[in-house]
């Protein structure tokens, strides 16, 4: 007889782990404006070593500009932060009132489903690699859950294993409700049917079945044709057609509550003396500072409650820190994204560059993990509106040829958010009374030199959420 054998065995292992302080950096250069002001005032109220001195009104509005084009008197896109005192950055002279930010109003969504998606990555525990991947993923999801791209071309964006942007993706379908992430309304209804453990199996598979090929029949209430296509009795029917009306298509509208609130740049781009001036807003919140007669008082207490105050003095010097470095990295990567965009600057949307994460994160020397964390739920104020500023990574436009085989676009400065932009213009412009149809679109983009398929130009327009010809037609009948 075999008798199973249970022993202990101890084992060396090498883990890397974040320090503490790298960990607090981080999590606030991931911050959005509006979250960076809770956090601040959660650490303001939490730890007695830090104090706030509320900026004026004419102060707080940090330029900078490198080279020729974007200027910049900051110290923080050249050097690093070295001696200085451990504040927010200030800029190096008066700021005048020509260079005052003006905040522009716009609804907004404070609860997103990607800020929701974004709190879940801390407990995937995922490497730097796999970390990139999923923002770049939850970038790529619109407000209903649905994905933009194929995970294989957005892997193919990124320079990234396609498996393993694919294992990414599953992980994060996992940590959600089913069917939150989702390709299509037919991929999102079969996670919902996949996930329920207690309908029979021939149910389950005529769900599926009706889910997956005849939606547009249950749409029109053909019962008679749906049981012809299925060849199931009308009874079962019945129960798949109940079983489906009992699925949630819309399950991001129970995890986020919209409410209009105003968008905090965190930065602004403008003109002044013929140059381009970036300026960062760190008027968003109160400068820190430590506060010494605190300080003073941890050497006259007795050794356990030493311990406590000098804890509590390490992590107000951290979280001060932490401050510093989102301020210095936000810089640094709208600098070096400026300095690319600068025709968007000059001229708007359509003639955004492509430009992904790794080359910014190659000139600054970090990973893209960082520039992606840097980019992610911030805003700048340009001349042309209030934009995110992930709006600004953008992957050179792919067209589809007529025989399906997929190409570059016709010109290397094509972007796939200026190639957005001009659909966007020619549809803006179509006569009310006879939309144009993605044929059409696609020959007046030809005829502007760029080589593109109709099936790419429906690709962008459901893209920008611009229904079909026929769709915008019959509107036009009711305006």
């Amino acid at each position: 007889n075999r008798t199973m054998q249970v022993s202990l065995h101890t084992a060396l292992q090498q883990k890397q782990v974040l320090a503490p302080q790298l960990r607090q950096a981080l999590r606030l250069l991931q911050l959005p404006a509006i979250e960076l002001q809770a956090a601040v005032n959660q650490a303001l109220e939490e730890n007695i070593f830090l104090e706030a001195e509320e900026p004026s009104y004419e102060e707080g509005i940090t330029q900078a500009q490198p080279e020729e084009d974007i200027v910049t008197d900051d110290p923080s896109v050249n050097e690093s932060w070295g001696d200085l005192e451990p504040s927010l950055p200030q800029s190096a002279s008066n700021t005048s009132e020509d260079t005052t930010l003006i905040i522009e109003q716009m609804a907004v969504e404070t609860a997103t489903l990607g800020g929701f998606l974004r709190n879940l990555l801390g407990g995937l525990h995922l490497s730097d690699e796999e970390t990139v991947c999923a923002y770049a993923i939850i970038d790529d999801i619109n407000d209903e859950g649905y994905l933009i791209s194929p995970i294989e071309d957005l892997a193919e964006s990124l320079g990234l294993d396609a498996d393993m942007a694919a294992n990414v993706l599953d992980r994060l379908k996992l940590a959600t409700p089913a069917g939150l992430i989702a390709h299509s309304i037919q991929d999102r209804l079969l996670q919902q049917v996949n996930s329920l453990s207690n309908v029979a199996h021939h149910l389950s598979e005529l769900v599926k079945e009706i889910v997956q090929h005849h939606l547009d029949l249950l749409a029109n209430r053909n019962m008679a044709l749906l049981q012809k296509r299925t060849r199931a009795d009308m009874d079962s029917i019945r129960e798949a057609v109940q079983l489906i009306r009992s699925l949630d298509p819309h399950p991001a509208l129970k995890l986020v509550e919209p409410s209009i609130e105003s968008i905090i740049p965190d930065l602004t781009v403008h003109r002044k003396d013929e140059k381009w001036v970036l300026e960062l807003n760190d008027r968003i919140i109160p400068r820190l500072h430590i506060n010494s007669l605190y300080v003073q008082q941890v050497e006259l207490v007795d050794a356990a409650q030493k311990k406590t105050l000098k804890n509590q003095l390490n992590e107000a010097r951290q979280f001060i820190d932490g401050i510093q470095n989102r301020f210095e990295t936000m810089a640094r990567v709208a600098t070096l994204i400026f300095e690319h965009q600068r025709p968007f600057l000059d001229a708007g949307e359509e003639h955004l560059r492509p430009l992904g994460l790794t080359p910014i994160a190659k000139q600054m020397g970090v990973h893209e993990s960082t520039v992606s964390r840097a980019i992610s739920g911030k805003y700048v104020q340009t001349p042309h509106g209030v934009y995110p500023l992930n709006f600004f990574i953008s992957h050179q436009a792919a067209m589809q040829t007529s025989e399906g085989h997929t190409t570059e676009a016709a010109t290397d400065s094509l972007s796939d958010a200026a190639l957005r932009a001009r659909i966007r213009d020619i549809i803006e412009q179509e006569p009310p009374e006879q939309p144009y149809n993605d044929d059409l679109i696609a020959r007046k983009l030809i005829e502007d030199g760029i080589k593109i398929a109709r099936r790419t130009v429906t690709k962008h327009r459901k893209i920008l959420n611009i229904p079909s010809s026929r769709e915008r037609k019959r509107e036009n009948l009711f305006t």
